[in-house]
């Protein structure tokens, strides 16, 4: 009996992990290079010396791109030793005084998706974000096997911050990662910064 049970264990071990739950982004983390011309296109959308901070920003591939601007890097782990570490499945986000958001392939892994664009448009006046819609991978294994949180359509992400006073500027795409340019809206919800 102790066998049986050894192996029903096991098997649903095995089932969850596939499924992603008990997965964890820390216990696959790896830097694709590719994802190197997803972060250039995007940093076209960034204004001479407008202030970033790159909220997930891995291996800090954006500071190649930047033209002097004040950049402030934020992952939820410290990142050669200059990163601001802030986890944001813990609800933990920074107060750097940047006026643009930038968010490559990050959204796809909070949770609690919904405060994080709040938290972004009450701190933020732009926002230039990449994700990966069900549109483009609409399977949901594959995107739970990434350690992916959320699931959301390309309305939906534009619907996110417009209700939080950030109107959609621009799109774009690279390889299948949605480019999204939200600015705030001066008469919506969250207009004081």
């Amino acid at each position: 009996m102790t066998k049986l049970v050894q192996r029903l264990k096991k098997l649903i071990k095995k089932c969850l992990f596939t499924l992603g739950i008990g997965r964890r982004w820390q216990n696959i983390e790896y830097f694709d290079e590719s994802w190197r011309q997803r972060i250039k296109q995007m940093s076209q959308y960034i204004e001479p010396k407008e202030g970033i901070v790159d909220l997930g920003c891995g291996k800090m591939w954006l500071r190649e791109y930047l033209n002097g601007n004040p950049y402030v890097p934020v992952d939820y782990v410290s990142r050669d030793g200059v990163s601001t570490v802030a986890d944001f499945n813990k609800h933990q986000y920074p107060e750097t005084g940047m006026p643009v958001a930038f968010v490559s392939g990050a959204l796809e892994y909070v949770m609690d998706y919904e405060w994080f664009v709040k938290q972004i448009a009450l701190t933020s006046k732009k926002c230039i974000l990449s994700y990966c819609t069900v549109e483009d991978y609409p399977d949901i294994t594959f995107r739970n096997e990434k350690t992916w949180k959320n699931h959301l359509s390309q309305s939906q992400v534009v619907h996110l911050f417009e209700k939080n006073g950030m109107k959609l500027q621009s799109r774009d795409v690279c390889n299948k990662n949605r480019i999204f340019v939200f600015l705030k809206d001066a008469t919506g919800p969250g207009s004081s910064c």
